[in-house]
């Protein structure tokens, strides 16, 4: 689930296990994968993944770690998904199993899964999403943070989401689109309860629905109510809105808006709820290329938007700001469990492994943060050939716990390239860095550093072997978080 837009209108315990009962599960996986077809319309992909990781530890944050560590790590995955007429379903499962050679205490087992069914129960009127994800995330940044589960520390625990969205369309002729709808979302940490939320959030809208015409518009209401489960105060934000937007040409279209906010952030020093208003336009000097830019007023104070997108079928790039009034439960739900990669095209001799491998978050605010205004900048660029592929990213966030009040940033960039070269070999190189400051810390300068080396290399059809060198800093005000860490690792993917 995306971030609250005032513009938009819809919604679109860890166990530890034997290692006998793991020879089980890959049997299942290797039963599974070697029936292409389970039912007629079904596909089905498995794989196992095992790895022998060193770790070198320095620093008072890894105080309880070994100064060196080997881990074996064991992860087989499956996906499934089908695609009907009506409906279409994906999934995807995977589970850690970690075994330290010294601090076999740290021994774990990490469930990750991302399942999600899109359903049109009545053609074009009835509709119901549901999903449900599975991850571990970091809770507080301002404590020990690591990039994966191989570093054990309290400060990273489960995170379990639910969510079922149903809507209703109705058509009037030509002339609009009506349609209403819900979402109840529910957030749940395994090792803390603070931040656990029910989300229950409810939308009209009525758009029309003539693309002839040179006026577009769409009015609508939207509210958000997040239920706190520790006693605490609950929260809501929501909105009246009425956009519009008029043709000029087929490359430029003039937009505007007015409307109504109101929440409860707490201690908002400039009011929590009031009018607003913007104009803007949308130029799309190419049919490839599309600038939107906004400006005006919300409850809050002055207000930009900005969206730059360009692509074509090597070169991809954008660059927006966007400014949004959000809660950290909806973080969680709108993070993707798994890496999504820079999706190699198919015809690229780029090697990829198959195993599927869990989002790197830590830019995340404090799970205790509750509403707060982000203003946030962000770029990419992606560049692909038959060879190689580079992405380059970075972004600004201004996150303001109390409107008009007390403020934390966090800013960083990041890039990786990867190259074939091979028809059978490839290398990969990345990097990133992170400097929050946040208000926990007096807002002193606290930097994380990670730099990655790859060489995979294709053995076979279903063999993938991957050698790994990465490095691991963070440098904070608090002697007590600051640490280093070496990692090197082998790696052999077998899709089964």
């Amino acid at each position: 689930m995306a971030p609250i837009d005032a513009t938009s209108t819809r919604e679109g315990l860890s166990k530890r296990p034997g290692k006998y009962a793991l020879l089980g599960v890959g049997a299942g996986l290797l039963f599974v994968g070697s029936c292409p077809v389970f039912a007629a319309g079904w596909e089905i992909a498995s794989n196992v993944s095992l790895s022998e990781i060193y770790l070198a530890n320095d620093g008072q944050a890894l105080a309880d770690q070994a100064d060196t560590d080997y881990v074996t790590e064991l992860a087989p995955s499956i996906a499934v998904r089908r695609e009907g007429r009506r409906a279409k379903f994906n999934a995807l499962y995977r589970m850690q199993n970690l075994w330290y050679s010294k601090t076999d205490h740290f021994d774990n087992t990490y469930h990750q899964y991302s399942a999600t069914l899109a359903s049109e129960l009545v053609r074009e009127v009835l509709f119901v999403d549901l999903g449900a994800t599975r991850t571990q995330r970091i809770i507080d940044p301002n404590n020990v943070v690591t990039f994966d589960n191989l570093t054990t520390t309290s400060n990273r625990t489960d995170v379990d989401t639910l969510s079922f969205r149903p809507s209703y369309r109705h058509q009037f002729g030509s002339f609009a689109t009506a349609e209403i709808g819900g979402s109840f979302d529910q957030v749940r940490y395994s090792d803390s309860n603070i931040a656990d939320s029910d989300n229950v959030g409810y939308y009209a809208s009525l758009a029309s629905d003539d693309d002839a015409r040179r006026v577009r518009w769409v009015g609508s209401f939207r509210r958000l109510e997040f239920l706190q489960k520790d006693n605490a105060d609950d929260e809501y934000y929501q909105s009246i809105l009425l956009d519009a937007g008029y043709q000029i040409d087929k490359r430029l279209t003039l937009i505007g808006g007015v409307g109504y906010e109101s929440s409860n952030i707490r201690q908002s020093a400039v009011g929590e709820s009031g009018g607003n208003w913007k104009v803007g336009a949308k130029w799309e000097p190419t049919p490839r290329t599309s600038i939107t830019g906004t400006v005006g007023e919300r409850f809050f104070g002055r207000s930009a938007f900005f969206q730059l997108q360009h692509q074509q079928k090597k070169t991809q790039y954008q660059l927006s700001y966007i400014e949004n009034i959000t809660h950290v439960s909806q973080l969680a739900l709108g993070t993707n469990v798994f890496d999504p990669g820079a999706g190699a095209q198919d015809d690229s001799a780029i090697v990829d492994s198959g195993d599927p491998k869990p989002t790197e978050v830590i830019n995340t605010p404090s799970i205790t943060t509750g509403l707060f205004l982000s203003k946030r900048w962000s770029a990419s660029y992606l560049k692909r050939t038959h060879r190689s592929r580079l992405n380059v990213r970075g972004f600004y966030e201004d996150r303001e716990l109390a409107v008009g009040d007390d403020s934390e940033q966090v800013y960083g960039a990041g890039a990786s390239w990867a190259w074939a070269v091979g028809n059978l070999t490839t290398s990969t190189i990345s990097g990133d860095w992170q400097r929050q400051q946040l208000v926990a810390s007096g807002k002193e300068d606290d930097d994380i550093w990670s730099a990655r080396f790859d060489v995979s290399h294709k053995f076979g059809r279903r063999i993938v072997g991957t050698v790994s060198a990465r490095k691991v800093k963070r440098d904070s005000p608090s002697t007590l978080l600051n640490y280093e860490q070496d990692q090197v690792s082998a790696t052999l993917v077998l899709g089964l």
